[in-house]
């Protein structure tokens, strides 16, 4: 056999002996490395082998807990090789199911094994999405979240030991609930989450306890669920949810802070928060500076000509519908300027709407400025009304424009 072989067998015994589930993960990941892992590069060199067989063979790798895992993992290495991804599937998924038998076992604490549940809870979402890719079938993403919420979830989730104690099987909870969320936007079948975000926060001990539970965890679980709430349109638990994770996410890890602030900073534009030029630096979101700076000004026309520009990108992050709420406070921001220009009379001629409208490239009619008025006047942007005999529109001598509207207490 070969010398990369022994030095996998080796890593793989060591780490089981001394209960080194960080190591273990590193010897059994199959996916999502930057580089090919120690695993992914074995699957070359043992095409033809049976993988059961060679387990087996090895004494110090037979063993009843671990044996099946392994020869899974190893299965899995020889078919990606092959081409066959949903062989590979297949056998994650054998792997993940003998794994989450032994971790999920009352007889004893085997929480040291928590980063390998990370490792092979990502290896099964990946070789699912690599098989659906590869078969244009999504039976195997189906077939993952089954294994996750069926198997997984469930028997994680059904211990009774405190969470404030060590062995409790609960601190796996939100690995396999993030690896839903994953496959759950990847098959677009939204409207699973707020099932899993109800089953995940039923447990009041548990969601008063995150600071016990790895802080990339937490901040993977509120980004789905800031996500999910941006959807939803519940702007408020959005902002709350993307916070926290931006909060627990090191400034290190720069990639994952993008991927947050994508979300948040729209978010916190329909607040009136609007994003400055050394965030648009550091992050690269330049489009969310000019977008902001368009808000600012009342700009509606290079707001709405920046946002067909980054449409494809917009949509993307799942955020487009989001800035298209943020219009209302472009508008706001182009009436009190029309307010300011015009000595603060608080009587503004609707004509003269129509004209700034016109001004900044948006042709409408006057029926429509008037429902374009009415809807900020609803929404607190404006205090005042609508003459619609006169076609004026009346604002208060008193804070006509209301900054308390759009920016509220964080």
């Amino acid at each position: 056999m070969s010398q990369d072989w022994k030095i996998f067998a080796q890593g793989i015994t060591a780490s089981i002996r001394t209960q080194n589930g960080q190591n273990l993960g590193g010897w059994l990941q199959l996916t999502g490395s930057k580089r090919r892992s120690q695993l992914a590069q074995l699957g070359g060199q043992l095409r033809g082998v049976d993988a059961d067989q060679l387990v087996r063979s090895q004494p110090q790798l037979n063993d009843a807990v671990f044996g099946p895992v392994i020869a899974g993992m190893v299965a899995a290495s020889i078919a990606i090789s092959n081409g066959d991804f949903e062989a590979a599937y297949r056998n994650v998924k054998n792997s993940f199911a003998a794994f989450v038998d032994f971790f999920s076992s009352k007889e004893s604490s085997n929480n040291w094994a928590l980063p390998t549940l990370r490792v092979l809870s990502e290896d099964l979402k990946n070789t699912a999405v690599m098989a659906e890719q590869a078969t244009k079938d999504a039976g195997c993403l189906r077939d993952a979240v089954n294994e996750l919420s069926s198997r997984a979830f469930t028997n994680i989730y059904r211990d009774r030991t405190a969470i404030t104690e060590p062995q409790s099987k609960r601190h796996g909870i939100f690995i396999i609930a993030n690896t839903l969320f994953k496959l759950y936007f990847k098959m677009n079948t939204l409207q699973l989450c707020n099932k899993l975000i109800g089953n995940v926060e039923s447990s009041k001990p548990m969601m008063d306890n995150l600071h016990l539970f790895p802080a990339i965890d937490i901040a993977t679980y509120k980004y789905y669920v800031g996500r999910l709430k941006s959807f939803e349109d519940k702007y408020d638990e959005a902002r709350e949810a993307l916070r926290l994770a931006l909060q627990l996410t090191p400034l290190s890890e720069v990639h994952n802070r993008q991927r947050i602030l994508a979300c948040l900073v729209p978010i916190e534009m329909t607040f009136g928060i609007l994003p400055t030029m050394v965030l648009a630096q550091r992050y690269g979101f330049h489009e969310y500076y000019y977008l902001g700076q368009a808000v600012r000004m009342g700009d509606l026309g290079t707001f709405n000509e920046l946002l067909e520009a980054n449409r494809v990108a917009l949509i993307h992050h799942g955020v487009y519908l989001v800035l298209e709420h943020v219009r209302n406070i472009v508008y706001r921001n182009l009436l009190r300027r029309i307010f300011l220009l015009q000595d603060q009379n608080t009587r503004i001629n609707l004509l003269d709407v129509q004209e700034a409208f016109v001004a900044v490239q948006q042709r409408i009619s006057l029926e429509e400025v008037e429902c374009v008025v009415a809807n900020l006047i609803y929404q607190g942007h404006i205090k005042g009304y609508i003459s619609h005999k006169l076609k004026i529109l009346v604002v208060s001598k008193d804070n006509a424009f209301p900054l308390s509207s759009i920016v509220t207490k964080v």
